[in-house]
């Protein structure tokens, strides 16, 4: 096992090496060198566990971390990887247990540290917005079940209408998502201004596998279906079921043939214009983060039921 004694510039040039770093400011990779303790843990040490709050992230540099949940292995952490960021990201506390396999050698960040990176420089917090949407595509994928986009979706008290909607009708369709109704007015105003409508026929296609996405949509009225190429689950939606979100914010082109089963409205963003919002209202940011971070805790803990084996978390370099 690699000793203690690593200079500030090894630290910084491990960071620099994570996905979870990849796009922080040299200035901040000094920081967070600078902040970074390094740990030796004995094999069988507890990491972290659940009902017990972490507050900072391990980024694993010599060593094997075994990741359970309820006595189940759900991954193997090795050199480079970063654990434990995803609780602290979603501020909750660890809902699976680290144990070191072997003697370990790794790095401890505090969990302020990484707020105020993210609150100082935005694209460290776009870079985990991407990593957070790449390891939710991968994770939901590996569901072996059928999924309904606008799941919970309780219909609205008021008539949506038919488009075109005037500004006021915008601003209440935009306060309908989950991310956004509590976004700051301003934000959501900007968001409702550059929305775009689209009427689908029955049959139409609304969207083709492979095409670049770069746009989140959300069905008004009407009903969709949505099938990935390996056709191992289908999905659909209703009204105000949302999608494209993760493949646009992860950079990928659509997974996924989306087509109207019956005559649907939808409205969508284009994803520039939203990251021009998130990068003008933190708060928002950190809920996105916060919510998808969440979002991937529960999902991991989902594919840990349905199947058997190890499991990659989005938090691997």
């Amino acid at each position: 096992m690699r000793r203690s004694g690593s200079t500030q510039t090894e630290r910084m040039l491990l960071l620099a090496s994570l996905a979870w770093f990849r796009n922080a400011p040299r200035e901040r990779l000094v920081l967070l060198a600078h902040h970074a303790r390094e740990r030796n843990v004995k094999k069988g040490t507890v990491l972290y566990e659940p009902g017990v709050a972490s507050n900072v992230m391990w980024i694993i540099v010599d060593g094997q971390v075994r990741i359970e949940r309820n006595g189940r292995r759900v991954a193997t952490a090795v050199s480079g990887w970063g654990i434990g960021a995803l609780e602290v990201m979603a501020n909750r506390e660890p809902s699976s247990r680290a144990i070191a396999e072997k003697p370990t050698y790794a790095l401890c960040i505090p969990t302020h540290v990484l707020h105020d990176l993210m609150d100082d420089h935005f694209e460290f917090g776009l870079g985990a917005l991407r990593n957070f949407a790449r390891g939710l595509l991968e994770m939901t994928d590996k569901l072996p079940f059928d999924r309904d986009f606008s799941a919970g979706e309780d219909p609205p008290d008021w008539e949506v209408g038919e488009p075109p909607f005037d500004f006021v009708q915008r601003l209440a369709l935009v306060r309908r998502g989950e991310l956004i109704r509590d976004a700051s007015f301003e934000s959501v105003a900007r968001i409702a201004r550059s929305l775009t409508t689209t009427t689908y026929a029955p049959g139409e296609i609304v969207w083709r596998r492979g095409e670049p996405s770069g746009r989140v949509m959300t069905v008004v009225s009407g009903a969709i279906t949505a099938i990935p190429a390996h056709d191992r689950w289908r999905a659909k939606s209703g009204p105000f079921g949302t999608f494209g979100a993760l493949p646009s914010f992860a950079g990928l082109p659509t997974y996924l043939e989306v087509t109207a089963v019956e005559p649907t409205v939808i409205m969508s963003n284009e994803t520039e214009s939203l990251i021009d919002v998130l990068e003008d209202d933190g708060d928002l940011m950190r809920h996105l983060l916060q919510t998808l971070g969440g979002r991937y805790l529960d999902v991991q803990d989902a594919v840990a039921a349905a199947q058997e084996g190890d499991l990659r978390p989005a938090t691997a370099a």
